[in-house]
């Protein structure tokens, strides 16, 4: 895996969904790039439940794990990957597991803008 700085769009995209009409299409095969910024929970008790943060990140993991999967098994073999992971153990680990060996570490412009990186450069000038 390599690390270098990219753009990945303008902004963050939200969650990605995959309803039933695209996992039925070939949608993936003429994909020549993907990047993905990766921002697992950090904290618990972003919800009322009581969930702790090891329950979220689970939940998260749960949640993610099946979509990378399906995306590595329809992706071209062809496709370039770039994750922006923001460096979290558990959440590269998870990458690796599923899109393993084929995607690039990245640290993006978006990524800088979800996980505030900028913001700490900013005021360290």
């Amino acid at each position: 895996m390599s690390g270098t700085l990219s753009q990945c769009g303008n902004r963050p995209s939200g969650f990605l969904r995959l309803p039933f009409e695209i996992r039925e299409t070939p949608l993936l095969t003429g994909l020549r790039q993907l990047c993905l910024v990766a921002e697992q929970p950090l904290e618990a008790g972003a919800y009322f439940d009581g969930s702790t943060l090891e329950q979220e990140t689970q939940i998260w993991i749960e949640w993610l794990g099946p979509i990378l999967r399906y995306l590595a098994k329809n992706m071209s073999k062809t496709t370039t990957v770039s994750v922006d992971d923001n460096d979290v153990v558990e959440t590269g680990e998870l990458m690796q597991k599923c899109l393993s060996p084929g995607y690039n570490k990245v640290q993006t412009v978006t990524g800088d803008e979800i996980f505030l990186r900028s913001q700490f450069l900013e005021e360290s000038d």
